[in-house]
């Protein structure tokens, strides 16, 4: 829900960082849809993407 309104620029407040963790991380695997949007929006307005590592070793995608 947060995606649509951050692109929009009509979220309502500043967001300087976002953590990802669990199955949550799978967004920012490479080439997922979701996470190239969120990763343009993040490279726009300066947030900073954050994942568990612990979650990502767990899921073997700590290299993608």
């Amino acid at each position: 829900m947060i995606l649509p309104q951050l692109e929009n620029g009509m979220h309502g407040v500043e967001i300087v960082g976002m953590f990802f963790f669990e199955g949550n991380n799978y967004v920012l695997v490479d080439g997922d849809l979701i996470g190239a949007r969120l990763a343009k929006v993040a490279k726009d307005t300066g947030i900073l993407l954050m994942a568990c590592d612990k979650c990502c070793y767990e899921r073997e995608i700590d290299k993608k």
